[in-house]
């Protein structure tokens, strides 16, 4: 690598940071220095010898680190280093030339905008490189052992683990460069050992940056970036045990490491899907900045952590699938991931030639066929486990089951809420969830239709009314299931276990249902009649406030808040899954006598997902004004509404917000002139909430305690008191 006039070559910069170690190390020899002295010392030899590695591989874009920080610390590593020389004799510092260290430094630093060149990956030793950040690795970790020398470990928790995880890494990492330099290198083919090393590069850098970071060359964050390091490293250095098991059990079967400790099957470590989860973020980001001209791969490889980020997510983090079957596919994800890693770091723009961008296009696709294999594993796996049922109450039976089937009705008409499915690996469950949620929309429609003329005849038919409960529990269920799925919560285990499951069932009752139907004469204005198109707008909540169960301190709260309170207008977003009782708090708040008697005026709007902004208009009008319908349109509408509220005192509720869209739409009408008026939004989706807020964070649904779910079972399912029950939840 040619260096540009005024700067310094790598080999000077090292030359005169060994001639200073040297030169420290005889100064110590000589034992006539204070023990502090000692010590001040040997962390400057340690920020020295870090300086060292890191100037040595420059060109293998150690971290990307920034050399404005590198700057600053070399030149108060000179500093520190003058303070420490100055108390000692002169003919000790003979030949000691600080002045050309700094200059030799910073000449270095400041002289090369990028220290990266990738032309020299091909040549380094890996082995090598690896070895000097194990004894960076080993400094690093005498200086913080050194640190807590004195202190009980019981005041240190925190800094002992650290310890102890990180001479674990330490030990890992010497097994890892024995394997690697005496069983692999040279015994396995070309591509399979470019794979291996840049999981190994990648892990090396990360324990270079912890080394950096630890002896204070970079600044760093210590309890979010030092203490969290040591755990992401050991899960990069099982990626890498993985793919060394799988060269040994296919390429080195004679080995004698074919059957260590080290390649047994056995469970992964604690935190391994969370720092899966984390690569492929840091993949995700690094594919947008690594790709600019390689469409192929960069479409296959960002498919490809799309999907895994999805399964990682949504199913993965709750724990839905066996310890067996997800310790198998984690080691597939990881292995897809690691994959993912070397086809972006061979794209690299500075290195990149047709060749590479020719192999890489047909390793993406190969990599693609993978992810497809381990997508149908997942997708089998789910079919075959079974799905039981919850005991959900029936109470709002028949509001309930119209309000399912017109929100199944907006679904098919509108994919809101489901843009996380719309990606290429993923499109078969958008098609699946639509063609689940279609026949669903039917069948409930064509049963509600059948069990509404079937009660006119035989109104104390017990068949009947046990297959009208079962429905009811059955679209409950079905309700969960599809909110779930909205909320990217356990996806994959709705979409192919559980609504196929209830679809299932609900199907049987069908049959069941029209069977009945067709076989009593007495039944005959019994008919199955169309899907329901135009349902009413729900403008009431079938929960009574003596069944509302817990909340009541949130409550209160809300209340004080919406009658104090800043003096702007404000919007209190109320954020949970479907059922968890948004609506319930909603009500409550709205209908508490110190609600009533503060706000001039009130409205309550529920907004569907696909809304009309001239309804939602004069449905807000007609409350707050008490005026039938004229007919206006929507912007003359809007330009009302906002006259009307501009003097009073509102409180305004838009329950069931779906996206953004229906905010913009009336946010308008309401007008600020710091009279304390409120709106309360109600949603299922977070990132809806965040954006509607004012003044106030969205609250966020607890989830009911075991007592108050008990009380609540209690009021759902008995009419009068009963004496206390002692259930086990």
């Amino acid at each position: 690598m040619k260096w540009k006039l005024g700067t310094v070559s790598p080999k000077m910069v090292q030359n005169e940071i060994k001639e200073m170690l040297d030169h420290l190390r005889w100064i110590k020899s000589r034992g006539n220095l204070s023990r502090n002295k000692i010590k001040r010392i040997e962390k400057l030899e340690v920020v020295l010898r870090v300086f060292r590695t890191f100037i040595e591989y420059h060109h293998v874009d150690l971290l990307h680190v920034s050399l404005v920080e590198l700057t600053k610390k070399a030149k108060s590593t000179v500093e520190m280093l003058q303070r420490v020389l100055d108390g000692i004799p002169d003919e000790c510092k003979t030949n000691l030339n600080l002045g050309r260290l700094e200059s030799h430094l910073l000449k270095f630093f400041q002289g090369n905008t990028s220290l990266s060149d990738n032309n020299k990956l091909n040549d380094f030793d890996l082995s090598k490189y690896m070895d000097c950040l194990g004894k960076n690795l080993n400094d690093v970790l005498v200086m913080v052992l050194e640190g807590v020398r004195f202190s009980p470990p019981e005041e240190n928790l925190e800094i002992h683990k650290f310890i102890k995880q990180l001479e674990i890494v330490q030990k890992k990492l010497k097994f890892l460069i024995y394997l690697y330099a005496t069983e692999i290198k040279g015994y396995v083919n070309h591509e399979k050992l470019e794979c291996l090393e840049t999981r190994m590069h990648f892990m090396a850098n990360n324990v270079g940056q912890l080394c950096l970071a630890i002896s204070g060359c970079v600044v760093s964050n210590f309890v979010d970036d030092i203490l969290n390091k040591p755990p992401y490293l050991l899960f990069l250095i099982v990626l890498v045990e993985l793919e060394m098991k799988k060269i040994f059990r296919s390429d080195l079967k004679a080995s004698k490491f074919t059957h260590s400790r080290t390649f047994k099957d056995r469970k992964l470590p604690k935190g391994f899907s969370h720092h899966l989860h984390s690569l492929l973020m840091y993949l995700r980001n690094k594919t947008v900045e690594n790709f600019p001209n390689y469409s192929t791969a960069q479409n296959i490889c960002v498919a490809i952590i799309e999907f895994l980020v999805v399964f990682l997510e949504a199913d993965v983090s709750n724990h839905v699938i066996n310890g067996n079957w997800l310790n198998e596919a984690m080691e597939k994800v990881g292995a897809i991931a690691g994959d993912v890693l070397y086809a972006i770091q061979k794209v690299l723009p500075r290195s990149i030639n047709k060749d590479d961008t020719s192999k890489m296009s047909l390793f993406s696709i190969h990599v693609l066929k993978k992810t497809k294999d381990l997508k149908t594993q997942v997708e089998t796996y789910y079919k075959s486990l079974k799905f039981t049922p919850s005991q959900f109450p029936t109470v709002g039976g028949w509001s309930f089951l119209d309000s399912l089937i017109q929100k199944l009705n907006e679904m098919s008409e509108s994919k809101s809420g489901l843009d996380f499915l719309m990606k290429p690996l993923l499109g078969n469950l958008e098609k699946e969830l639509s063609a689940l949620t279609s026949i669903l929309e039917k069948d409930l429609s064509s049963l509600s239709s059948i069990f509404r003329n079937f009660a006119k005849v035989h109104h104390g038919n017990e068949i009947l009314q046990d297959l009208h409960r079962r429905t009811i529990k059955l679209a409950y269920e079905a309700e969960v299931a599809i909110d779930s799925i909205l909320a990217q919560y356990n996806v994959f285990w709705h979409i192919f276990c559980s609504l196929p499951t209830i679809l299932k069932e609900i199907k049987q009752i069908n049959v069941q249902v029209t069977e009945m139907c067709s076989t009593d004469v007495a039944l005959k204005p019994c008919y199955v009649v169309a899907q329901y198109k135009h349902l009413p707008t729900r403008h009431s909540n079938p929960m009574t406030d003596e069944e509302i169960v817990g909340f009541g301190n949130d409550t209160e709260k809300m209340i004080q808040y919406l009658i104090r309170g800043t003096n702007e207008l404000d919007v209190i977003p109320i954020v949970g899954m479907g059922g968890q009782g948004k609506t319930t708090i909603a009500r409550k708040l709205y209908n508490s006598y110190n609600i009533v008697s503060h706000f001039d005026v009130r409205a309550w709007c529920i907004i569907s997902q696909t809304y009309n902004r001239r309804d939602l208009l004069q449905d807000i009008c007609s409350q707050v004004t008490g005026s039938k319908d004229k007919g206006d349109k929507d912007d003359i509408l809007a330009d009302e509404l906002r006259k009307i509220l501009m003097g009073k005192r509102y409180l305004i509720v838009l329950d069931d917000m779906w996206d953004c869209m229906a905010w913009d739409d009336l946010s308008l009408c309401f007008p600020d002139v710091r009279n304390r008026s409120r709106i309360v939004v109600t949603t299922r989706l977070k990132k809806v909430s965040e954006q509607v807020k004012y003044h106030t964070d969205p609250y966020s649904l607890p989830f009911l305690t075991k007592e108050e779910s008990c009380k609540l079972l209690q009021k759902k399912c008995f009419k009068r008191k009963i004496a206390r029950l002692n259930y086990k939840m």
